[in-house]
């Protein structure tokens, strides 16, 4: 910051941005999030798709990620999420 002498004799803070830091409005908006797909996971592994009340195979996990969608496992007992034990790394190979 620097002082600039203001009308009325009172110095005033004045703050100057680079050019550079200033960011176009766009790009401050959020980006637009992945449509999420909630599994159930129940006993035996037996998985559950809340939108389409349904099973579902983990093959069919896959087909979800590859269409966009963030898929997220949630254990039905506890309520903890598991997604990452039954989606591992790898998973979409």
């Amino acid at each position: 910051m620097r002082s600039v002498a203001s009308v009325g004799g009172q110095p005033r803070r004045v703050t100057v941005i680079p050019e550079a830091a200033i960011i176009p409005r766009a790009s401050r908006m959020p980006r637009k999030k992945r449509p999420r797909r909630l599994i159930n996971r129940y006993a035996q592994s037996r998985l559950y798709d809340v939108e389409t009340r349904s099973y579902v195979s983990v093959d069919r996990l896959k087909e979800f990620r590859s269409e966009g969608y963030e898929v997220v496992v949630r254990e039905a007992e506890t309520g903890r999420f598991v997604s990452d034990e039954v989606l591992r790394p790898g998973f979409d190979a």
